[in-house]
């Protein structure tokens, strides 16, 4: 029952001549994340079926413990860009404005986040689903998402980003 959408944005260095919009332009490029992300088997499943195929350069992606070390590593230029959870990066672009921008436009990869209640209970289902409705009607729940930086899920979102039930 999703009540979020999230994914992750692409970082880079204010006025670097590098300001990748997709991880289709990280092709050629160092690229830093942090470690045990859903989006490094993406990045390198992409590198070769994309970059290599097209007969670009592959990503070199650098994996760091955490986002913190990752974006050190952008700002003393190890990397070429950093993907990161999109309100990990925002929350880097408020505390370091002036030397990284988020590059990506639109969030990449993204997924939605939200409760999972067992099979049949439709009492818990019905419930949170009236709940949810109710809440995400209010200033509060608009709030939250914007503090956060979180998208409310769309129809299209419920349609091509939840798991079907087999």
């Amino acid at each position: 029952m999703p009540y979020l959408k999230s994914g992750e944005a692409i970082l880079a260095r204010k006025g670097s001549d590098y300001q990748p919009k997709t991880p289709e332009d990280f092709c050629g490029h160092k690229i830093g994340s942090m470690g045990a992300t859903s989006w490094l088997a993406q990045l390198q499943k992409l590198s070769a079926d994309y970059c290599v195929k097209k007969g670009l350069k592959p990503i070199a992606l650098s994996v760091y413990t955490t986002d913190p070390q990752t974006t050190q590593a952008l700002l003393s230029r190890a990397v070429d860009a950093q993907i990161t959870d999109a309100a990990v990066a925002r929350g880097v672009v408020e505390k370091l404005g002036n030397r990284v921008v988020i590059s990506s436009d639109t969030l990449i990869y993204p997924v939605l986040n939200g409760f999972g209640v067992k099979k049949g209970n439709m009492e818990v289902k019905n419930a949170l689903e009236e709940a949810l409705k109710k809440y995400s009607a209010t200033p509060e729940y608009a709030a939250l998402l914007k503090k956060y930086h979180f998208q409310a899920p769309t129809e299209e979102d419920l349609q091509t980003l939840m798991p079907k039930a087999e």
